[in-house]
């Protein structure tokens, strides 16, 4: 079962993914390319990306199709799909210095790239915080500076779809 099984039994969680994926308990998975996939507007109460929508559109996985604007392509269907006052979590690489494409491997944010390209129209930011890749520690304040030239932090962002606003403790 999944982590967030084990806390709400209760949810009903649909997956896609290019890729083949193992089956997993009371979990819905499709094998698809989410810029492709048609749910209906204001389909989902929530929406997570662990690790994920920094690779969307770049071809690195199985021949994924490609989409220089992938992540925010991603997003603006994120936004259609939630219900409002839906909420969005997902994380992504953060250099605090520059936002940068790293071959067909991944995309890291800045700042400016957090708010252009991924907290599109429709969504309204609740919450960041910020985690070193070596897992020493959760801040709520930006990193001044990043280890070396390659990302040293991710960002985890809350979201919520226009419409009611929900608050989070930090």
């Amino acid at each position: 079962m999944t982590p967030m099984l084990t806390l709400r039994p209760d949810l009903q969680i649909t997956g896609i993914d290019w890729r083949a994926c193992d089956p997993r308990p009371q979990t819905t998975i499709i094998r698809g390319d989410v810029l492709r996939h048609d749910w209906p507007e204001h389909v989902f109460d929530a929406v997570v990306g662990i690790s994920s929508i920094e690779h969307i559109g770049l071809g690195h996985y199985d021949g994924d199709p490609l989409d220089v604007d992938g992540d925010r392509h991603c997003m603006e269907r994120v936004a259609m799909w939630l219900t409002p006052g839906g909420v969005m979590y997902l994380d992504v690489p953060f250099h605090p210095d520059h936002y940068s494409v790293e071959g067909t491997s991944h995309r890291c944010y800045d700042h400016a790239a957090l708010r252009g390209r991924l907290l599109v129209p429709g969504l309204t930011l609740q919450h960041l915080w910020y985690a070193r890749t070596d897992g020493s520690g959760l801040q709520t304040d930006p990193p001044t500076h990043a280890v070396s030239d390659s990302f040293s932090h991710y960002v985890a962002l809350i979201a919520t779809k226009t419409g009611r606003v929900v608050r989070y403790a930090s």
